[in-house]
């Protein structure tokens, strides 16, 4: 689950020319620790360190029972009763029961899953019927697999509709009204909707869905609005946001060159990460022409939550919504932090959404699959004088039952008697998939010749080496393959460009060498 490109650490200052010290976290073995605490950790006050080591505790006649932080140097004062018994490498944490959401809201129990979706003009034909199709397999997979789950209805044009599974308007936000966030956020806040159990409504809403029709322009934002505000009044859940069009009617317009529009969405993907909501983005594309949807700035709403983005042709529509029904979030409201001493800095985190790396806050990833994998790049300062570095990565998260858990893995990394051993001992897949990840941060930005630099410099600090890694060939060839894919994107749209690097941006190491 954590793992580091170096077994060794190096004595000196690493340079440039070093080969990187890169952690990473993976999340396939989330639900598998070694030991569970129902409880919550002795915690460093200043840093937020967890103590696993029982032997770093000292008494002192004035400070009494103290441990001082392996990251920051604080000293602890701590109650001996409170003490790990032993040490603790890896340790699971469940620091809440379940949420109060799920005891005194026993009827939220299930996901929730609102569907937004794009019924303007340009939609009529095969691409609407393709959604209806989707729609009505969705439903049914949910009242079989998911009975419990709660499904809403958001379509939007140049008016956006509440639909229930009636069939009915429950809300109709239009004129203008779509200029303003908050009126649409008060007129959802307060509307009469019925959040039954699939199990109860799905043969109404088959029927509802397959009414659905294409009608005029593209109110994105305001439908967007309105889907999260339902959910998070609901706890959170799971949002599904569909167009082929670009937003030109009311707040969250793209169509001018302005900021404003791309403020509203890089400020909505921030809500719906801290509101416990996955936002799954599918761009629907003409066959014979290339649409333009602005995926590189809906694209946030994804990565920041831990959906996905699609940019799919008519016929493509059914198989992304199964693909999106397939996936399972093992956790959500994941935030990641990790802790090094000060001779080890972190400068860089990937697989993420986070542009800076901010070491005092956390890195919200929102809902993962077991399948996601973040990488954190490190520096040491100075030279090193410990005979092993301490790190630590925390893990806090909720499961599918709503308990709060702080996952705690910890490792501590000797000095290398030599550049040899450093070197022998070293795990090229580790650091390559990072700068994988680099390279496709980069050119979702739109940099992609700081894109290929990464990936090329990485090759040369391989084969530069004073001794060449095991597996170095391999991992080498392998990110051959990574340039060829960033070349080729080049002559890509716009929007194809932006969904072929998110998918790099979080491509893993056994996608990249297994």
């Amino acid at each position: 689950m954590f793992k580091t490109s170096f077994n060794r650490i190096l004595e000196r200052k690493a340079t440039k020319a070093d080969l990187p010290y890169v952690a990473s976290l993976s999340f396939e073995d989330l639900e598998k620790p070694k030991e569970v605490i129902v409880g919550k950790p002795i915690q460093c006050q200043k840093c937020g360190g967890v103590l696993t080591d029982p032997s770093s505790v000292k008494k002192d006649p004035k400070l009494g029972t103290h441990f001082k932080c392996a990251f920051c140097g604080a000293i602890n004062v701590v109650d001996p009763k409170d003490l790990p018994t032993h040490l603790i490498d890896d340790v699971d944490f469940i620091i809440e029961e379940a949420m109060e959401i799920k005891t005194t809201k026993p009827e939220l129990t299930g996901d929730n899953i609102v569907a937004v979706i794009d019924v303007s003009g340009s939609m009529a034909g095969g691409k609407i019927e393709a959604v209806k199709r989707s729609l009505t397999e969705t439903i049914k997979d949910l009242k079989v697999n998911a009975p419990q789950s709660r499904f809403g209805l958001i379509a939007f044009e140049s008016s956006v509709y509440l639909i229930n599974f009636k069939g009915v308007s429950a809300l109709t936000v239009s004129g203008d009204d779509l200029y303003s966030q908050e009126k649409v956020a008060e007129r959802f806040s307060h509307a009469k909707y019925d959040f039954e159990p699939v199990e109860k409504t799905a043969n109404k809403w088959i029927e509802t869905v397959s009414k659905l029709r294409d009608m005029d322009m593209t109110a994105l934002g305001p439908g967007l609005l309105g889907g999260y505000t339902l959910l998070k009044m609901r706890g959170g859940g799971r949002l599904l946001l569909l167009t082929d069009g670009l937003a030109n009617t009311g707040f969250g317009t793209l169509e001018s060159a302005g900021a404003t529009g791309k403020n509203f969405y890089k400020e909505a993907a921030g809500s719906c990460n801290l509101g416990n909501i996955i936002v799954d983005v599918v761009g629907v594309r003409e066959q014979s022409a290339e649409s333009q949807l602005a995926l590189k700035t809906l694209g946030n709403l994804a990565l920041e939550t831990g959906g996905d983005i699609y940019y799919v042709t008519m016929e493509e529509i059914e198989k992304t919504f199964a693909d999106i029904r397939g996936k399972g979030y093992i956790a959500r409201n994941v935030e990641v932090k990790m802790f090094t001493p000060p001779v080890l800095k972190l400068v860089d985190a990937t697989g993420t959404a986070s542009e800076t790396l901010k070491p005092e806050e956390p890195i919200r990833l929102g809902g993962v699959t077991a399948d996601r994998e973040v990488y954190f790049e490190m520096e040491s300062a100075k030279e090193i004088k410990e005979d092993e570095v301490p790190i630590q990565a925390q893990i806090q998260y909720i499961d599918a039952e709503g308990k709060k858990h702080l996952r705690v893995v910890s490792k501590k990394v000797k000095k290398a008697k030599n550049e040899e051993e450093y070197a022998k001992t070293y795990e090229p897949e580790i650091s390559g998939a990072m700068k994988v990840q680099q390279a496709g941060r980069a050119a979702y930005q739109g940099e992609e010749e700081k894109a290929k630099e990464i990936i090329a410099g990485y090759q040369q600090q391989m084969a530069g080496a004073p001794m060449a890694p095991p597996k170095a060939a391999s991992v080498s060839k392998a990110l051959t393959g990574e340039l060829k894919e960033l070349m080729s994107r080049k002559r890509s749209s716009e929007d194809e460009a932006a969904v072929g690097s998110a998918k790099q941006m979080r491509k893993t190491k056994k996608e990249l060498f297994e």
